[in-house]
């Protein structure tokens, strides 16, 4: 016997910024209070993908319900492609990873394009301090800016990068496709 299942369609409209800005005039952090920061390897795609499905689950970006898996594949397929390891950094709370920074090669700059912190952790000011680190190691590395995408309806991500310098340089729409 097969069921037949009525489904809704909701497309909801979400806009893209991209976003830009020098690496200089962010002194680095003097520390990371309790928790310990290293830069990120090429071996740490899963930890990474483990974290990143955490901390989006459930989030505006999280525009497919990606599973464990998905998430898990989009961050060993950036690590793949490569990352900057200078300026790639995670935050460990004991030897659980609480905050990361993956920042990739792109033309003459680098993009951070994967950001996220465990929503138990949220608020406290980690990711501004892991974006302030990547910046200085970037100038240090002579890198001049740094660029990257946020939806804008992700506020306290955007709000996070205009505190911190991020300009607007450019946008696109994309429709989030939602099943009920």
């Amino acid at each position: 016997m097969v069921e037949n299942e009525t489904r809704t369609v909701k497309a909801i409209p979400l806009r893209r910024l991209k976003m830009s800005r020098p690496t200089e005039r962010l002194a680095a952090p003097l520390n990371f209070g309790k928790y310990r920061c290293r830069r990120l390897t090429d071996v740490d795609g899963a930890m990474i993908g483990r974290l990143l499905c955490t901390s989006f689950r459930g989030t505006i970006d999280d525009a497919d319900h990606q599973t464990d898996e998905q998430w898990r594949n989009i961050a060993i397929q950036t690590f793949w492609h490569g990352i900057c390891h200078n300026s790639s950094l995670v935050l460990f709370d004991g030897n659980s990873p609480i905050c990361a920074m993956v920042v990739v090669p792109h033309r003459h700059s680098r993009s951070l394009d994967l950001a996220m912190t465990h929503p138990t952790y949220r608020g406290q000011g980690l990711a501004e301090l892991l974006i302030r680190q990547s910046l200085h190691n970037l100038s240090q590395a002579g890198v001049q800016s740094m660029s990257l995408w946020v939806t804008e309806q992700n506020v306290p991500a955007l709000r996070l990068y205009e505190k911190l310098g991020f300009e607007t340089q450019s946008d696109f729409y994309c429709l989030k496709v939602v099943f009920t």
